[in-house]
């Protein structure tokens, strides 16, 4: 082989492994931020947004509001979907207890640890009844405070009884 193309070989070659190298630093630093992210929401999710969910669940099963409280945690569901690990609580409605969260009124806090953000998703629909089910925005996560999960629960209230 001549010289020349030993040379043009050895420089795309330095210039490839260059590049790969730089690929898998950029991988790595995502997955480790997206790690970090992600305890941080499971560590605000036990210390802050479930002890919210539990007293606002107890203020209004006072009145005679039942509710659910379910938590989701980060998994792989297939080769190309991830569940986001998350928090919902649902005011359980009308005659039957036995349907999905899904079926009530509720709000959902997600991770989504590739965003470094925090979704929020309401629904109004209840058994018999119409309603509204969508994402009601991104936050970041110190933005979520137990007054807010309590104000965004009330409004969801007003708009579901």
């Amino acid at each position: 082989m001549e010289k020349n193309v030993e040379k043009e070989l050895a420089e795309f070659f330095a210039a490839h492994n260059t590049k790969k190298e730089h690929v898998h630093k950029i991988k790595s630093e995502r997955e480790q931020n997206e790690a970090a992210f992600l305890s941080k929401f499971v560590e605000r999710r036990a210390n802050i947004f479930r002890p919210a969910f539990d007293s606002f669940a107890k203020a209004v099963e006072a009145q005679g509001v039942k509710c659910r409280i379910e938590e989701r945690e980060d998994k792989p569901l297939d080769q190309h979907q991830i569940q986001s690990a998350a928090i919902t609580i649902a005011f359980i409605v009308g005659d039957s207890a036995h349907r999905t969260l899904s079926e009530y009124p509720y709000l959902t806090v997600s991770c989504e640890k590739h965003a470094g953000m925090l979704s929020l998703h309401k629904s109004t629909i209840s058994p018999g009844r119409g309603g509204q089910s969508g994402p009601e925005g991104k936050v970041g996560i110190e933005d979520v405070t137990e007054n807010s999960l309590h104000q965004s629960l009330v409004e969801l209230l007003k708009q579901s009884l």
